[in-house]
């Protein structure tokens, strides 16, 4: 159980905080609760499901290196019902039945009230099937649990914990393309890709570059994120000069990407980030990840620099 609730712990931070607190050591949220649940699916994939007190549903599918989250807000009161329409890809339909009593949480990291964590199952219907059907579940019982809490303040060491690779990151290089109209607007769709070299004495050696891709978009009431991240060796990435900005960045990432992608800045500062590099999220077919749409920037130890993306011309 000590894992849901850290899961719990970070959705709620995720959802409850302030946006500019995010980045700081504290930071206060709640009170709120959430009832969740995980199950196995289809081809090797898991499924996590939950609602929250805020009207939110959420299903992450994740498998073979990737991530997919769906969410739907449903705006329903909290209460032992969990429902949720998701259109074609399915529906929930369950009644949570606790087993025991409530154990109290020890809030470790946070000061406030404890809160409670209790186990019960979930029973009722409920279906979802991803895009292409690389996962479905389909189920009438599972295994569940309630967590709420009241109002706290919580302190990370050094932010909040990040996933990935433990070594420290020598080198970044980043590519974004959204459809929002100004950098203040929230997009529709946003897709991201981004290559992080750690330092040489990193262990293992078949591990020390990270390749992610990242897609955000909104279909209808439903806002999806699909994440793919591989490791692959520093073969796979041509990031010359560092700590030094390098003037020319070349990638060729392991499936699930294909293709390669080459940057190039001139003392000028006319960037390029060309190539037929292209990457394929479970369920969708392969997606491009070059081009002028792209805004740009590299990272090193001396410092940052980035290239905006280019705007089509009105009314074209």
């Amino acid at each position: 159980m000590k894992l849901w609730r850290a899961v719990v712990v970070l959705l709620a931070v995720a959802l409850l905080a302030p946006a500019s607190s995010l980045a700081a050591e504290t930071f206060s949220f709640g009170p709120g609760s959430v009832t969740f649940a995980r199950l196995q699916a289809t081809h090797g994939y898991r499924v996590n499901f939950s609602e929250n007190d805020k009207g939110f549903f959420f299903v992450r599918v994740k498998g073979h290196g990737s991530t997919t989250d769906f969410t739907v807000k449903t705006g329903r009161a909290p209460g032992d019902h969990l429902v949720a329409d998701f259109g074609g890809r399915g529906r929930f339909d369950l009644r949570f039945i606790p087993v025991g009593e409530p154990e109290p949480t020890s809030n470790e990291g946070c000061e406030g009230p404890k809160g409670s964590f209790r186990v019960g199952y979930l029973v009722g219907r409920a279906r979802f099937r991803t895009e292409r059907g690389f996962a479905r579940i389909r189920l009438h019982r599972v295994w569940a649990a309630r967590e709420s809490w009241g109002h706290l303040t919580c302190e990370f060491s050094g932010g909040l914990p990040v996933f990935g690779h433990p070594k420290q990151k020598r080198a970044t290089f980043a590519a974004l393309a959204s459809d929002a109209k100004t950098i203040f607007a929230r997009p529709k769709r946003s897709l991201a890709f981004r290559a992080t070299q750690f330092y040489r004495h990193a262990k293992p050696a078949d591990r020390r570059v990270d390749f992610i891709a990242e897609l955000r978009e909104n279909a209808g009431r439903i806002a999806v994120h699909r994440k793919v991240i591989v490791a692959a060796p520093e073969s796979s990435l041509l990031f010359p000069g560092a700590p030094r900005l390098p003037e020319e960045v070349a990638v060729k990432p392991p499936a699930p990407f294909t293709g390669s992608a080459e940057f190039l800045r001139t003392h000028e500062s006319t960037f390029t980030w060309s190539g037929d590099l292209a990457v394929t999220f479970p369920g969708l077919d392969p997606i491009r990840l070059t081009g002028p749409r792209f805004s740009v920037s590299i990272c090193a130890l001396k410092g940052c620099v980035s290239r905006n993306a280019e705007r089509p011309a009105s009314g074209s």
